[in-house]
């Protein structure tokens, strides 16, 4: 599990994810540096979900062998032009 949230987000501020974080077995808290718009603030955010997403867990098969492995990165490659005139 990663719980992201924004450095400077007022209206889900970045205590919420801690607690979040430190209340889910195994979860990481990636805190970008933005508000609650962070994915568009912070151009390092995406890179470090879509890593969060594609990595294999050790917990599970490979992610080459998983069925609908690529599924989240084909949505979010997809998805980030949308997003940035928004």
């Amino acid at each position: 599990t990663l719980v992201v949230g924004g450095r400077y987000d007022r209206q889900a501020p970045l205590v919420n994810s801690e607690y979040l974080a430190a209340h889910i077995p195994g979860a990481r808290l990636l805190v970008a540096d933005g508000g609650h718009a962070f994915m568009l603030q912070d151009p390092a955010a995406w890179p470090m979900i879509v890593a969060f997403l594609t990595a294999p867990s050790p917990a599970t098969t490979p992610a080459s062998d998983a069925p609908c492995a690529s599924l989240p990165v084909r949505f979010l490659q997809r998805s980030l032009p949308e997003l940035a005139w928004r």
